[in-house]
């Protein structure tokens, strides 16, 4: 078996996010931050191996859009989370840790405990050390 050391896949997405154009005004973070009216919360997980020095990595997303009132604005959530599965889709040609994805899940709508709806979506990267 060859010796690995597997880079942080968060940080990595969160950096690339954060460099889009199209994603400015939107603040990503690894966990949900109070008083932020747009946000998206990516975590990731490393799976199987898929070559000797390659491995999978789900990456994980909410994307969450209050608006003033503190309501949900469930489109505009929905259109953040496909626009961020958009851009992980292109990683593979900025990233160089990053070598392939397959096909992202989502957006697809949830509530938490106090019934507020955001998106969740995910994809999976294949990923280098």
């Amino acid at each position: 078996m060859i010796p690995v050391n597997w880079p942080d896949q968060t940080l990595q997405a969160l950096q690339y996010l954060r460099s889009r154009p199209s994603l400015a005004g939107i603040v990503f973070t690894r966990t949900k931050q109070s008083g932020k009216p747009l946000q998206v919360v990516i975590d990731t997980e490393y799976q199987r191996l898929e070559t000797p020095i390659s491995r999978a990595c789900t990456v994980l997303l909410e994307s969450w859009c209050e608006r003033e009132n503190g309501t949900a604005d469930t489109p505009e959530s929905f259109r953040i989370m496909s626009l961020v599965l958009y851009e992980l889709q292109r990683a593979p040609i900025e990233l160089t840790s990053v070598v392939g994805f397959e096909s992202p899940i989502g957006p697809r709508v949830v509530k938490d405990d106090s019934g507020f709806e955001y998106h969740e979506g995910s994809l999976i990267w294949v990923v280098t050390s």
